[in-house]
């Protein structure tokens, strides 16, 4: 959550989207005049004040496609704040989109009352076919390197909003070279009550720890917890060790490198690449 990424599909082959949204809402807007594809996955806060639909997206679309999932039915608000603040961006953009998918509010409630659907995954494949563009509601086996710190990025970070909700979406693809880069941070001197709260969230067990982190936790993803853990004992390491600063981390995708290393292979028995650290 909190993270965009604009790519060029006119050469590369790119897969786009995010996973785990519950009343968050991640969006994915494909142009296949320009070829290029965006992805970005809001919350409440997020859809308020980043406007990168109506300030970033003109300068690389034309005639955007647009999908939606996520934000499903819920007692507390946070959905529909969601998809509110995103569908106003869309209306208020100089861009036509046109919508193809919008899994989203009632559309996205099953009879349980849970979420019919978690995650958007759009594969773009290179030369930009109109009917390259598939959409998916798998997630990705690899969801990508550093997931800890950013997952703790807006919690950390000195040039944030405080607390977990931020204010503006983090771009984490280089476009022009095709890398994933994921954003450096500021630390923010956190005092010890922080580090001490911090700390004593992770002994709580996974199911308090559950209802206490969650805006639905009923229906969040089994990897929820662990994820959200590891993110507290990034942040409580990184007091720790006083650490001031954290540089950008680039990274390439690299299909022989990662197969040798053991990636192994996905359903259909084709080799899986990897993310490879860029120096």
């Amino acid at each position: 959550m909190g993270e965009q990424a604009l790519v060029d599909f006119s050469k590369f082959t790119w897969h786009v989207g995010s996973t785990d949204a519950t009343t968050c809402l991640i969006v994915v807007a494909v142009c296949h005049v320009t070829m290029k594809a965006w992805t970005a996955h809001y919350n409440s806060e997020l859809a308020k004040r980043d406007t990168s639909i109506i300030d970033m997206l003109p300068d690389h679309m034309q005639r955007p496609d647009v999908w939606l999932v996520g934000s499903f039915c819920e007692p507390t608000g946070e959905s529909k704040a969601t998809l509110a603040g995103v569908l106003l961006q869309l209306q208020d953009s100089q861009l036509p989109f046109r919508v193809r998918l919008a899994c989203v509010d009632a559309a996205n409630t099953a009879a349980a009352g849970g979420p019919r659907a978690l995650h958007l995954t759009m594969g773009c494949v290179s030369g930009g076919a109109t009917e390259s563009a598939n959409a998916s509601p798998a997630g990705f086996v690899d969801r990508g390197p550093e997931l800890p710190r950013r997952f703790a990025h807006d919690h950390l970070d000195a040039g944030s909003s405080s607390g977990s909700a931020g204010g503006r979406l983090r771009n984490i693809v280089d476009t022009a070279t095709a890398r994933l880069r994921i954003p450096g941070l500021r630390c923010r001197r956190l005092s010890p009550l922080y580090i001490q709260y911090y700390a004593a969230q992770l002994e709580l067990p996974d199911a308090v720890f559950l209802q206490k982190s969650s805006t639905s936790p009923k229906y969040e993803p089994l990897n929820f917890v662990q994820d959200v853990k590891e993110a507290y004992r990034y942040i409580v390491s990184q007091a720790e060790a006083k650490v001031t600063h954290v540089a950008d981390a680039c990274f390439e995708w690299v299909d022989e490198a990662a197969t040798a290393a053991g990636a192994g292979e996905d359903g259909e028995g084709h080799a899986l690449g990897g993310w490879r650290p860029v120096v």
